[in-house]
């Protein structure tokens, strides 16, 4: 049929003979090509509605997770608060939560209902962002862990209920795996807030004075800059 039509276009050009047959050839191999070519563009287009389709599936599992960790979160929150409440009730003090022999070497301590010992200590303020210091609250958070020797597995859940803001989303968006080991938890934060070495080494650089900054504070701004670009590099330390 195709051969047929091409024969009369031809005949209708005025071409006979060879003439005719190279058309007719020339015009086989065109055709040939561009329904080759549409039947790429048609499985291109397949394959972009299959990977569309997957991302929104993909999508909506994680906003679906995600979900599901704020639950989590705030079941959490919500259980702190009531038991912070009953303590205050009790003895007018937050108390914080330890095992029995990670109570040794405080000097006041309580026990709740299920026997688990409790020890007394101020409660921590939690991150404010864009006020706090990401790397120094982190600090003082482990150093207050370690003073109330938390179980290191501990940790990770306890500063999720102390995040708020970029901190909170950067939580949210750690598998339960990730999110439950405090390691992957803390360099997560430290990278969104580029508090990595790449980061210290571009503060260190680029810092300037400030306003009604001394030049002693200045040069102690400097050397932080610097200790913590040191510390993360693992090269040497500042003597």
């Amino acid at each position: 049929m195709e051969i047929e039509k091409l024969v009369k276009v031809g005949k209708e050009l005025g071409f006979s003979g060879e003439e005719l047959k190279a058309f007719i050839d020339v015009e086989r191999i065109r055709l040939k090509e561009e329904r080759d070519e549409a039947r790429r563009i048609r499985a291109e287009e397949r394959e972009e509605e299959h990977r569309l389709l997957i991302e929104a599936q993909e999508y909506k599992l994680k906003s679906k997770e995600l979900e599901v960790k704020e639950i989590e979160l705030k079941l959490v929150q919500k259980e702190q608060e009531i038991k912070e409440k009953e303590f205050k009730m009790k003895d007018g003090n937050v108390e914080v939560e330890s095992s029995a022999s990670e109570g040794e070497g405080d000097t006041k301590q309580g026990t709740d209902k299920k026997g688990n010992i409790y020890t007394k200590a101020p409660k921590l303020p939690k991150f404010e962002d864009g006020k706090d210091n990401m790397d120094a609250y982190l600090t003082r958070f482990e150093r207050y862990a370690d003073s109330r020797k938390w179980k290191k597995k501990s940790w990770a859940l306890n500063l999720s209920t102390l995040l708020t803001g970029k901190g909170l989303t950067v939580y949210y968006s750690l598998s339960a795996e990730e999110a439950d080991n405090y390691e992957v938890l803390k360099s997560a934060l430290l990278k969104s807030y580029d508090l990595t070495e790449e980061g210290f080494r571009n503060k260190f650089n680029s810092s300037r004075p400030e306003s009604k900054e001394t030049a002693s504070q200045f040069a102690t701004r400097l050397t932080n800059y610097l200790q913590r670009w040191i510390d993360l590099s693992g090269d040497f330390k500042v003597i």
